[in-house]
């Protein structure tokens, strides 16, 4: 007997496919199902080869956010687990979180206008290229920091925002 798949269970390796492209995670036939069965801790690479190719889900909720937390952790952007557990579940059904980058553009507009700004400030010649390096590191170790729970409060002056990127500079540089 044929089990009939639905579309959103059809689409489920496509998903999860992008979300480990999105990870950096390794490509197909270059190691992503060996490193993706040692990564999240199986025997074999074949439960995850059949998370990847053939529509098969884990068996538990759990362990899907548990290796959808770990692979938003390579992602420099900010994203909700469980909205993109739902979008991997639900397909088109459910709106696809990546595309609502809203926010993280905003995020990092105010993160390179205020280090433009600042190094206007302090007489500091950066070029484009470190201009976005400094927004880019500054807004990944951001993202980090609230993943963690961390609360990061507004600055109040300048000094106060120079300090802060100072510090994500130091702690990204150690």
């Amino acid at each position: 007997m044929t089990k009939i798949i639905s579309k959103q269970e059809q689409g489920f390796s496509d998903r999860f496919n992008q979300l480990l492209d999105m990870a950096d995670f390794p490509k197909q036939n270059e190691g992503r199902y060996t490193e993706g069965a040692k990564r999240f801790g199986h025997k074999s690479h074949l439960t995850f080869r059949s998370w990847c190719t053939e529509n098969k889900k884990p068996r538990t909720y759990e362990i899907l956010l548990e290796v959808v937390i770990s692979l938003l952790s390579d992602i420099q952007a900010d994203y909700d687990p469980h909205s993109i557990i739902a979008w991997l579940y639900g397909g088109d059904a459910v709106k696809n979180p990546f595309n609502n980058t809203d926010t993280d553009f905003s995020l990092k507009l105010d993160i390179f206008l205020l280090v433009t700004e600042l190094s206007d400030k302090e007489k500091t010649e950066l070029t484009k290229l470190e201009l976005q390096n400094i927004t880019k590191k500054i807004y990944g170790f951001l993202v980090k920091q609230r993943r963690k729970g961390l609360k990061i409060e507004p600055v109040e002056s300048n000094r106060d925002a120079i300090n802060l990127i100072n510090f994500c500079l130091d702690e990204l540089n150690d």
